[in-house]
């Protein structure tokens, strides 16, 4: 994305998609080689996802009833079977990480 905007002049704009498919990947406290999360990496995703799909047909990715449990709609049409080819099922230790109140919450 920096690329295409450093030698277009233009603009780009990410919106990551639900993060209820993720298996624990969306709003990652360490990166996928073991790396805290730093300040650039939190940098980097506030500058090209400033917009978060929190809803879609597949479920909604706010909140489970899980993480949310006085939540009475926190159990509205989740996704929680595992990765959309069914090759990795879901933990409960991944749910923190893919919900948007949870992602907000951990900052």
């Amino acid at each position: 994305m920096a690329a295409f905007e450093d030698k277009t002049g233009g603009n780009v704009l990410a919106i990551a998609h639900n993060g209820n498919l993720s298996n624990g990947i969306m709003f990652p406290t360490v990166e996928a080689l073991g790396k805290p999360v730093d300040r650039a990496y939190a940098e980097a995703r506030a500058k090209w996802e400033r917009l978060y799909e929190t809803t879609q047909t597949k479920g909604d990715g706010e909140a489970h009833p899980y993480l949310s449990p006085n939540d009475e709609f926190a159990n509205f049409e989740k996704w929680d079977k595992g990765n959309l080819d069914g090759s990795a099922a879901k933990t409960r230790e991944m749910l923190e990480f893919e919900y948007a109140r949870s992602g907000l919450k951990s900052g």
